[in-house]
């Protein structure tokens, strides 16, 4: 599971050269975490209860 799907923006604006190869990854990671963290916190609970 990736935190950037294929049609993400961001490849484009490090291959413009908008961002740096570090920040590209920082960020990656950083709203990877956030994603990971929202879906613990409120998808899985409501998953529970919701009977599936």
């Amino acid at each position: 599971m990736s935190p950037r799907p294929p049609f993400s923006r961001a490849p484009i604006y490090y291959g413009c050269g908008y961002i740096s190869r570090t920040d590209f990854w920082k960020l990656g990671l950083i709203f990877g975490a956030i994603f990971l963290i929202v879906l613990l916190v409120i998808g899985i609970p409501y998953l529970t209860s919701v009977q599936i």
